[in-house]
């Protein structure tokens, strides 16, 4: 079982490294709204990265089957949630962001975390790459409940590892990224904030596209 555990740590650490769409939007909100809320983006990642990790330990193979039979509309749906995403940043004020922080309600959800964990949640979810890397890394590390010495504590312990392996991932980089947060003006926060919704719009864009392309071509 410590094996397990082990193992699917180092699946939540691989899993959440990746440099997309979630990134730069944790990156854009530890910018304009400071660690929590940069964090939460990757909280709520972390959650649609261990219900991917669940999912594919439980039936690999079933997902590997629905994954390619309606990889195309996972594309455009995905795509296009991404893509709104993004234009909502875009049209987002950083500066009026930052002067609105202590009128909030202050607390876990407080400062604007439920919005940014429910975005990380939905990127995860709208992102059939997520999925296809997690079966991956399941198969790359031999992931096997079965190993376990009972099916529910290998479930539990892949899990539980996830969850910390993608949470550890997500609050050294919020972190890292906190640091430097002071030394930014709030120009260069609108320029930030821009470019930052402009790269998200721009993948979501992309993928809906390919996958509109591929189902024109069936």
């Amino acid at each position: 079982m410590i094996e397990i555990f082990l193992k699917s740590i180092l699946v939540g650490l691989c899993a959440a490294m990746p440099l997309g769409p979630i990134a730069v939007l944790a990156l854009q909100k530890t910018l304009s709204r400071g660690w929590k809320t940069g964090y939460s983006v990757g909280l709520g990642s972390s959650f649609g990265d261990t219900l991917f990790a669940a999912i594919s330990v439980l039936s690999i193979a079933f997902i590997s089957q629905f994954l390619d039979e309606h990889k195309d509309w996972i594309l455009v749906v995905g795509g296009i949630i991404i893509l709104i995403i993004g234009i909502g940043i875009i049209l987002t004020n950083p500066v009026a962001e930052i002067r609105q922080k202590n009128q909030v309600k202050k607390g876990f959800f407080g400062n604007g975390m439920l919005q940014g964990a429910s975005h990380g949640f939905l990127m995860t979810l709208a992102n059939p790459g997520a999925l296809v890397l997690m079966l991956g890394l399941v198969a790359f590390f031999h992931l096997d409940i079965d190993a376990a010495p009972s099916y529910y504590s290998g479930v539990v312990s892949s899990i539980l590892g996830v969850i910390i392996g993608t949470n550890v991932w997500w609050v050294a980089f919020t972190s890292v990224i906190n640091l430097f947060r002071k030394k930014f003006k709030l120009r260069q926060l609108i320029v930030i904030n821009r470019i930052s919704g402009v790269v998200i719009a721009v993948l979501g864009a992309v993928s809906a596209i390919q996958g509109i392309i591929r189902l024109m071509q069936i």
